[in-house]
């Protein structure tokens, strides 16, 4: 993991997958980033980097993430909600296909000044709250998602009042804060199956081992259908696709430390290295080739 850290330049977008604004332009003060993203294509991991004087917080729908910190590494599973502290380096280690995650960096107001629309009682409480939130906290309840919804869809609305316009940007931006403070206060984790947890945790160990769904479903003693569910519960993926990320994450290793595309492909129990480069690239968006070439 890196041990220093910089300050991540703000970047926007408006593209396919990927609507990244700037809420201040909107007239919210304070929220130089919300974000939208979609079946991004994993990349290799950023350096580990930091908000000044910001809160991020990330709200995942769909996909399986890893966010680290300089103490430890937090999984990240549809539902879950992570958020970086007030200057706290971290970093993103995973990026899949399939991806659903809705994200935004809230700058702290400065003493004596308040968040927009509220009373200085208020914007205390608001800011103390952030500060608190944990560093991940599950959500159960369909509330934050629509916050969110509500906010994308304020900002795309052709709204020729721009007083108007901006006023409900306000509205819509303070219920997303107020949703996921809420929402830490409501943390309801799902069901655990250990046995299943312990499969996860094996897989993400030895991608490389098989690992037929009888014998799986054997260990566990549990029904298909009730072992998809707990597995994807755990693990945010279907037990193949999330054997899958885990043998790719395994073949960026292999390959940054020199291994070449057929013993990569060979150890990894690919039918052939034209198929573990297509896959490979399917999910990173380079070829096994391009990937070590840009290690180097």
């Amino acid at each position: 993991m890196a041990s220093t850290s910089r300050e991540e330049p703000l970047r926007y977008y408006n593209e396919r997958g990927r609507l990244v604004v700037d809420m201040r332009k909107e007239g919210v003060s304070y929220m130089p980033v919300a974000s939208r993203r979609t079946g991004c294509v994993r990349t290799s991991a950023p350096q580990m980097h930091v908000h000044p004087g910001m809160v991020e917080i990330c709200y995942c729908l769909r996909g399986s993430l890893a966010f680290q910190t300089p103490e430890r590494e937090y999984k990240f599973l549809p539902g879950y909600v992570f958020t970086s502290r007030e200057d706290e380096p971290h970093r993103m280690t995973s990026n899949p296909k399939g991806l659903f995650v809705y994200r935004v960096l809230v700058a702290l107001p400065a003493a004596r000044r308040c968040f927009d629309g509220l009373a200085a009682e208020d914007s205390a409480w608001l800011r103390a709250r952030l500060l608190a939130l944990p560093r991940l906290f599950f959500v159960s309840r369909p509330e934050l998602r629509e916050s969110f919804e509500r906010l994308f869809t304020a900002y795309a609305a052709r709204i020729a009042d721009q007083d108007r316009r901006r006023l409900e940007l306000r509205r819509r931006a303070l219920d997303v804060l107020v949703a996921c403070v809420d929402a830490a206060g409501k943390d309801t984790r799902r069901g655990d199956f250990p046995k299943v947890a312990s499969v996860v945790k094996r897989m993400e160990r030895a991608p490389a081992e098989d690992y037929p769904l009888a014998q799986m479903l054997a260990e566990t003693g549990l029904s298909e259908t009730t072992f998809v569910r707990a597995f994807k519960s755990a693990a945010g993926l279907p037990p193949q696709a999330y054997l899958r990320t885990c043998r790719m994450k395994m073949a960026e290793m292999m390959l940054d430390a020199g291994a070449s595309v057929g013993a990569t492909a060979l150890k990894l129990k690919f039918s052939s290295p034209q198929y573990f480069a297509t896959v490979f690239k399917a999910e990173t968006g380079l070829s096994p080739r391009e990937w070590r070439k840009r290690s180097k």
